[in-house]
């Protein structure tokens, strides 16, 4: 069952055997695609690759990391971008995206903590749905890595939050300073995913 009449769709094939392949899907409705080429093509550009949110965001994340060639993308991690209005998460299989919610929130109703409330249990949430649904308890959400790009909570405020000494799902919060000490005191929060998605990717899949 496709979800739209009119789609463009691609594939990339993961894994492979004498028996079976293993394929990565992607589609999109075909006017939503046509309409940012347009977009471009009016403004004398040409499209040259195209990237989601969640593959730029794990690229940032690993991008330091990749000076050490014998760095292994990590299994069972789920990323979580906080925006002012809305908040992302995704959950990564070394570097297969394999879930992605996005959601849209009222700000006006949830400040400081009462937002980091509702982050906490939409969390607890999607990580038993991981668990339970996905991988019949076989495997659970081992790391949680935090991007704060709101401007109504602080680092400090996100750290001390979901930081717990001993926790069996370990909360890192991203820093911009391991990229670069300038890029981190020139540019805002809200540019980090285009800026991740201008990165190269020295080993992996993508």
């Amino acid at each position: 069952m496709i979800p739209f009449k009119d789609m463009k769709m691609d594939y990339i094939i993961h894994k492979k055997n004498e028996d079976s392949y293993e394929v990565i899907m992607f589609y999109a409705p075909r006017h939503e695609i046509k309409s940012y080429v347009n977009l471009f093509f009016e403004m004398n550009m040409q499209v040259v690759k195209t990237d989601i949110p969640p593959l730029a965001l794990h690229r940032l994340y690993y991008y330091r990391k990749h000076d050490d060639m014998t760095v292994e993308f990590e299994t069972d991690i789920m990323f979580l971008a906080i925006f002012d209005d809305s908040y992302s998460l995704y959950i990564f299989d070394e570097e297969i995206p394999i879930f992605s919610l996005v959601q849209n929130i009222n700000v006006s109703e949830l400040e400081g903590e009462k937002y980091l409330d509702t982050l906490d249990q939409e969390i607890a949430k999607i990580s038993n749905y991981y668990r339970f649904n996905i991988n019949n308890g076989d495997k659970t959400i081992e790391k949680l890595v935090l991007f704060n790009m709101t401007t109504k909570l602080t680092n400090e405020q996100v750290r001390n939050y979901f930081y717990e000494e001993g926790a069996l799902m370990k909360a890192e919060l991203f820093d911009m300073k391991t990229i670069s000490k300038i890029v981190d005191t020139l540019i805002d929060k809200e540019c980090y995913i285009p800026l991740a998605a201008s990165l190269m990717q020295p080993k992996g899949f993508w």
